[in-house]
């Protein structure tokens, strides 16, 4: 659940950044790797030892990078003075990226509790 709260925090900070409301100083090029966020080590690094050879973590992996990769489109866009792309990206790719981050992480979970029993 603290992985999906994360990751849903990212959906507001980026709404307040093209809203011009943030007061971060975000860095595209940094928020396009998705092994620098909390989510993101523990996909490379717990979670690959412990479902190294589960198929939910190879699509949470791939939809995870694909997610970042918006999210930094969508502030390169805002810093380009180009809010109505960073929206329509917001509403489009992010979102259904997103989506898929949180039932991958979820499916990962059931698995969890599953082998835990």
């Amino acid at each position: 659940m603290d992985a999906i709260n994360a990751h849903v925090q990212w959906k507001m900070r980026l709404e307040k950044y093209i809203s011009g409301t943030s007061e971060e100083k975000l860095d595209p090029k940094v928020i396009c790797l998705d092994n620098q966020c909390k989510l993101g080590k523990w996909i490379y690094g717990a979670a690959d030892e412990h479902f190294h050879d589960d198929e939910s973590l190879a699509e949470l992996r791939a939809e995870h990078a694909r997610f970042h990769i918006f999210a930094g489109r969508i502030v390169e866009n805002v810093q380009a003075k180009n809010k109505e792309a960073a929206q329509e990206l917001m509403e489009g790719d992010y979102k259904y990226t997103s989506r898929k981050v949180v039932f991958a992480l979820t499916e990962l979970s059931k698995h969890l509790q599953m082998s835990s029993k």
